[in-house]
């Protein structure tokens, strides 16, 4: 469909499905391409210059002494051997420190069809995004300009805007201002904004009006085969799903507070149990000195694990976007509890796919509700799996991915450049 398209990711991640929902997503965003016939390097510049140098002279020395080496000969650094193992032969990699002069000649000398900015975390590396977004423009010529598109993946300016209503510090504020400040400047300046729902469309256009065509990919789920789903009654147990970051610590933090003791008052067999890798000892150990929290951390099979419990817990009192937990539970018809914030990006109706509560006796009550009856819990188990399938399955990501290729590749062949 779309064969000898290049396309190069520029990105501050690596793509990985075990880590992070949307280095999940972007890793599923380029395998749906792959399908098309897309040919896709992917350039992290998610490492520090002497790192970078000592991984180099490691990597002489390696290539010289092990057969493996011949299979990626794209790769400088053995820090990046295990990513590379992971991508597979047929993903080409670099892992770099930002360099804008040479990114833009490498994609020049390349002749790259797009370039496709994702994982843009800080004000500062987007304000370094839009100076390879100008840099690139002047590089390649107007006829056979490259298409650049920003998958913003959250509206981060809004994200942050939403912690500091919960925080109240100056510095959340003064971040939100950093990143709209940002946001602002770089939309407006690409040819494609993609975002992962329409509500973060909607918000980002009535925000910045003149930003560049604004389109969805939302997160991708592997759907699983629920026919042999383990029964209500062997399941036990409340899992909250989230790697250790502002977001997930809050949510962890504020249902231990204020929902935890209303559900273990109640029954106190019920534990919680926190999935999720980077958690540092100083918050593994305050979180899990009340009775019947358990800290799981990393786990290998998501999908196994999931299996075990009775329900998920998603208690986001800020955050943008798509949230991946969701989709990972619904996709193995894990029934979820959670708040509006949450429960946003997806089309779900209280009591119908998921249960909604956004003060702690009504969260604790739903999942108490939840946890003891059976015909609620099939009936969310149900509905929230056909909702995924419906909208989140490998398909949809195929349409969503495919017709975002398509507009942004028939700018370039009508030589449509709004930046000429």
């Amino acid at each position: 469909m779309f064969d000898g398209v290049k396309i190069c990711f520029v990105s501050g991640g690596i793509p990985r499905n075990d880590v992070a929902s949307g280095a999940l997503r972007v890793l599923e965003i380029m395998q749906a391409m792959k399908s098309f016939g897309v040919y896709i390097f992917y350039l992290s510049y998610g490492v520090n210059k002497y790192k970078y140098l000592v991984g180099r002279l490691l990597w002489i020395f390696f290539s010289f002494f092990s057969k493996e080496a011949k299979n990626y000969p794209y790769i400088t650094s053995v820090f990046d051997l295990k990513f590379a193992r992971f991508l597979g032969k047929d993903m080409p990699f670099s892992r770099k420190p930002l360099d804008i002069p040479k990114i833009t000649e490498f994609l020049s000398r390349e002749s790259f069809d797009v370039l496709w900015i994702t994982e843009v975390w800080t004000p500062e590396n987007m304000n370094r995004m839009l100076d390879l977004i100008r840099l690139a423009r002047s590089a390649f010529s107007s006829k056979h300009g490259i298409k650049i598109v920003m998958d913003t993946t959250d509206f981060h300016a809004k994200s942050w805007n939403r912690k500091y209503n919960v925080s109240h510090k100056y510095e959340d504020l003064d971040m939100a201002k950093r990143f709209f400040e940002s946001e602002e400047k770089c939309y407006p300046e690409v040819d494609c904004v993609i975002t992962v729902s329409p509500d973060e469309s909607r918000d980002i256009k009535n925000a910045i009006p003149n930003s560049a065509d604004l389109y969805e990919i939302g997160n991708i789920n592997r759907i699983c085969d629920i026919s042999n789903l383990n029964s209500f009654m062997s399941r036990k147990h409340i899992v909250f799903l989230g790697a250790c970051w502002n977001a997930n610590v809050d949510a962890a933090s504020y249902f231990i507070r204020e929902i935890y003791p209303l559900i273990h008052e109640k029954n106190k067999d019920i534990e919680l149990h926190i999935v999720g890798s980077g958690w540092p000892k100083t918050l593994r150990s305050g979180m899990t000195e009340q009775r019947g929290v358990k800290l799981i951390g990393y786990v290998k099979d998501l999908d196994l694990i999931l299996g075990q419990y009775k329900m998920m817990v998603v208690p986001l009192t800020y955050g943008t976007g798509m949230k991946g937990k969701i989709g990972s539970a619904m996709a193995v018809g894990l029934p979820v509890v959670t708040t509006s914030i949450g429960a946003e990006g997806y089309p779900m109706t209280d009591g119908q796919e998921a249960i909604i509560a956004d003060t702690p006796i009504a969260f604790a009550k739903a999942c108490l509700d939840l946890y003891e009856n059976e015909t609620l819990w099939n009936k969310l188990s149900s509905c929230g799996y056909e909702m995924i399938k419906r909208t989140t399955s490998p398909e949809e990501g195929l349409k969503a991915v495919s017709a975002v290729l398509h507009r942004v590749l028939r700018y370039r062949e009508l030589g449509n450049d709004r930046h000429d």
